[in-house]
């Protein structure tokens, strides 16, 4: 049975902090009526608040239970380039991250690809992106470094830009980063 909005809604602002993160599961999310789908609708929603508990839970949820991300992965790339929410935004990249490499990878379409890429290209050039989510999406890219030619380039290019400034952070992983696709 599918929740109401006010009861989800409620849930992500009040009954999410009675949870402790290591119970961060598909049992949490069975036993709120909750589903993987619906925290993705609920990482667009217009409240921050919501919006960031949503993604943050999702994110949890699929690293614990990695398959899962299958089935709600042509969703996730579809809303991806509508999520306002930096918050949000660190933990949803997470999730193509996983999707993108390693044991966990999943086949990708040429548009899946195109559409993950843009958005990623989006937000690193943002001025507004936090760092975490900005070298999220710079592995992001990098895992798709062989997809098309410019995209390395351009991948080059941006982390020489973006290291005239960079905090020690994104200078640690843009050179991991830069090793891996050389």
């Amino acid at each position: 049975m599918r929740r109401s909005e006010k009861d989800v809604v409620n849930f992500l602002n009040h009954g999410i902090r009675l949870v402790k993160v290591k119970d961060f599961d598909l049992q949490l999310l069975e036993d709120n009526n909750l589903t993987p789908s619906i925290l993705l609708d609920y990482s667009l929603f217009n409240d921050s608040v919501v919006s960031f508990r949503s993604a943050w839970l999702l994110e949890h949820v699929v690293l614990k239970h990695p398959s899962i991300i299958t089935n709600i992965y042509d969703q996730y790339i579809n809303t991806l380039e509508n999520q306002k929410n930096w918050s949000a935004i660190r933990c949803l990249t997470k999730l193509a991250m996983l999707a993108s490499n390693g044991k966990n990878r999943i086949t990708h379409t040429s548009q899946q690809i195109d559409r993950l890429v843009g958005v990623c290209f989006n937000w690193v050039i943002d001025p507004q992106c936090p760092v975490a989510a900005k070298v999220n999406c710079l592995d992001i890219i990098a895992n798709f470094n062989t997809h098309a030619p410019w995209i390395k380039t351009e991948l080059q290019a941006q982390i020489d830009y973006l290291l005239i400034d960079a905090s020690a952070a994104l200078v640690a992983r843009s050179k991991q980063i830069r090793k891996r696709i050389q």
